[in-house]
């Protein structure tokens, strides 16, 4: 080939190289533009589903705002122990990323956006308040307005024929027990926790058990005094073999209440106790049943000494299912003042325990010969007693009154409601 031939060749290359790189270079910025065009159009996109979300969350928000909580609501009481705090969804002002519920200003919980509701653990006599925050789709973020509620740990022991003329309402207790597996259908009970009692170790009962979460039964009680003949009357094999059908229930379940309170039970409660443990089953907390005929502030000191060595055998939060004075038949002015001091520090001392979830004073019939001194009402008229009248008062948050309940309040914090988030160029 020529030198000639060979600059053609070359330059004939060098055009078609350049051709290439030109249209590489058209084709480059058409594609940009094109990407840029696109990505101008998805950010439009963007912005109008923004716009349109935060337009929705405007419109919805102050309704999901004043109406969040579906219990507890505001200014109501609740008993010790654990609290379901549940809300409502956020859903019709868009789409939920999740929530964060806060109580008394603290963060407690973070949740997904389907998970709306929370086990809030507390044994303190007090008021709480709570919200919780909406984290909305683009980051807005929506505050519910402020709940307060109130904890105690008071509550009632009454069978169908006590109850009958009590208004549950006046009394200040948050909970109550029957004995019995089925709740009083009396409207003044309803506002209180229902734990059921599985009496004894029949075959039918323990088909029950399993149903009663379902019911929105958070507890149930064993066994009432099997160490009594006159009562459960069940040996510790026959009562261990009876609690297998309390396990793994989706239910907190507490030990059978022995008529002699746990350090005294060395004949049944401790060995009750041992052979669950080698059967690998358990209890989440221990009731207890005291009666003292011991008046004087000692006595009541002794009282809760019992209790504070419960704690110590077996680490488990306690109940005191039924406590009173036995012996007082009340028929003296002297006489009824000793049971009401008795009950002042044994309550206060009940309360400041962190341990000691609830406790329900056993009220004796005002007219019974032997212990009418410890009635807090008589049982067919439904008339209180000055005790009945203390038993009232004592064990109360501060600030909860049921007849003008603490109403939600607007919250501090602003919503965030974002709409943009990409400059268009």
């Amino acid at each position: 080939m020529t030198s000639e031939n060979k600059k053609i060749s070359l330059r004939g290359i060098f055009q078609i190289v350049l051709i290439l790189i030109l249209g590489a270079t058209v084709l480059a910025t058409c594609i940009v533009a094109v990407i840029k065009h696109q990505n101008a159009e998805a950010a439009k996109r963007e912005q109008k589903a923004r716009i349109s979300a935060a337009e929705k969350i405007v419109k919805e928000k102050d309704k999901w705002k004043s109406d969040a909580f579906i219990t507890p609501t505001s200014g109501s009481l609740k008993a010790a122990g654990y609290i379901t705090i549940e809300w409502k969804s956020a859903k019709n002002m868009g789409k939920v990323e999740g929530y964060k519920l806060y109580i008394d200003n603290e963060k407690v919980a973070e949740t997904d956006s389907k998970t709306t509701s929370f086990e809030y653990y507390t044994t303190k006599i007090q008021s709480h308040e709570i919200y919780v925050e909406a984290d909305m789709q683009y980051g807005s973020v929506v505050y519910s307005d402020i709940y307060t509620f109130f904890v105690n740990k008071k509550g009632f022991c009454l069978n169908k024929d006590m109850s009958m003329n009590v208004i549950a309402t006046d009394w200040g207790t948050s909970w109550y027990y029957n004995w019995d597996m089925t709740p009083f259908s009396y409207d003044s009970f309803q506002e209180m926790e229902f734990v059921p009692m599985m009496w004894s170790s029949f075959p039918g009962d323990k088909d029950q058990i399993a149903v009663f979460p379902k019911m929105g039964y958070k507890s149930v009680l064993a066994f009432n005094e099997p160490d009594r003949e006159d009562q459960a009357n069940l040996d510790v094999d026959t009562a261990v073999e009876g609690m297998k059908a309390f396990q793994n229930k989706g239910i907190r379940v507490g030990a059978p209440a022995t008529s002699l309170c746990p350090p005294w039970s060395d004949n049944w409660f401790v060995p009750f106790m041992k052979k669950m443990e080698e059967q690998n089953m358990d209890v989440d907390f221990i009731p207890i049943h005291h009666y003292w005929n011991w008046y004087a502030d000692e006595g009541a000191q002794a009282f809760l000494d019992l209790v504070d060595e419960t704690w110590k055998m077996y680490h488990k939060p306690i109940w005191i299912t039924e406590f009173a004075i036995s012996g007082d038949p009340g028929k003296t002015k002297f006489q009824r003042k000793v049971v009401m001091r008795y009950m002042k520090k044994v309550i206060a001392g009940l309360d400041k325990r962190d341990y000691v979830e609830r406790y329900a004073w056993f009220s004796f019939s005002p007219t019974d010969y032997k212990n009418g001194g410890s009635g807090l009402l008589n049982h067919y008229e439904g008339k209180i007693t000055d005790l009945g009248y203390l038993y009232q008062k004592l064990g109360m948050p501060k600030g909860y009154d049921r007849n003008n309940p603490v109403k939600a309040k607007a919250n501090p914090k602003e919503d965030v409601i974002k709409k943009y988030y990409i400059t268009v160029k």
